[in-house]
């Protein structure tokens, strides 16, 4: 008689896992203020003893399903979507059709939510690469090339946008024009300027997209702003042989104002600068207005 009642529990558990894993039971995810029904959240399903680790995600009515082996197997589901999400207890004796429902997460999220507030500072290193022939004395230039480094503070005006400001202690421009383009009128193997200055600038900072991690950093960011360049030294400097060379200093005016674009994602961008007047003494070839450039921005939090 005791086997027999054995073997009737056995029959009974088989029958009650063939017929949930042929009918799986279905959940329904709801948003807690609205009960509204969240198509697409993620759903972290893990046992307790490890044999169960996966991720569904909820159709269009919010719901999900998952077959249930036995009564015995014990689930526990983390469940989210955006800003929401709830722990959800389930086994094999939670009712079909359950509701759970997602509360606003209680974590450390409020630097993906509030991302302007929390990213302060960076400290950049650029280069300017190229400058594209606007008008016909760009063409003199073989090549534009400058290296500077900034400090970057930034406030929130809104969630996903901050008034910046950037300081450059030190940028050092080099600009080498062809060897046929004779400002002097000594023949000479090369000729260029050189630039060492200090620039500031403001800039209004876009916030498209974060990067949803543990820290919440910006993604993708778009920068418009404008300065204004200060010349420790501007020369021009020219060669009549290979280590024979002849500056002149003090060829700039103290009129560089800039506007200034950069878009870019979390720790590089592209950066555009557009200078909006003749900087240099009437005898000298104006530099190009327009530079392209990239920039590394490291947060400093």
């Amino acid at each position: 008689m005791r086997k027999l009642k054995q073997i009737l529990v056995v029959i009974s558990i088989l029958s009650s896992s063939i017929l949930l894993a042929q009918n799986p039971m279905k959940r329904v995810v709801l948003d807690a203020d609205s009960h509204i029904p969240i198509a697409s959240a993620s759903v972290e399903i893990s046992s307790f003893d490890g044999s169960v680790d996966t991720t569904l995600f909820t159709n269009q009515n919010g719901e999900f399903f998952i077959e249930i082996l036995t009564e015995y197997d014990y689930y526990i589901s983390r469940t989210y979507y955006s800003s929401l999400a709830g722990s959800i207890e389930f086994d094999g004796n939670t009712p079909q059709d359950t509701i759970f429902y997602l509360e606003p997460i209680d974590c450390d999220c409020s630097k993906i939510e509030d991302i302007a507030k929390e990213d302060a500072f960076d400290f950049t290193i650029g280069f300017d690469l190229f400058s594209p022939a606007m008008v016909d004395s760009d063409d003199k230039f073989k090549s534009v090339f400058s290296f500077d480094y900034a400090y970057e503070g930034k406030v929130k005006l809104a969630n996903n946008i901050q008034l910046g400001f950037r300081y450059s202690p030190l940028k050092i421009k080099w600009m080498t024009m062809h060897s046929d383009t004779l400002i002097t009128n000594i023949p000479h193997t090369k000729e260029g300027y050189l630039k060492v200055s200090t620039n500031v600038s403001v800039y209004t900072r876009f916030i498209f997209t974060t990067q949803q991690n543990n820290h919440g950093y910006r993604g993708l960011f778009l920068d418009i702003g404008a300065g204004y360049s200060l010349p420790y030294y501007f020369t021009y400097t020219y060669f009549t042989e290979e280590h024979t060379k002849t500056s002149t200093n003090h060829i700039h005016n103290f009129n560089d104002f800039q506007a200034m674009a950069r878009i870019g994602y979390y720790w590089g961008s592209i950066k555009a600068t557009y200078r909006f007047t003749d900087i240099l003494k009437d005898d000298y070839i104006q530099p190009p207005k327009l530079t392209l450039g990239i920039e590394f921005n490291i947060p400093m939090q």
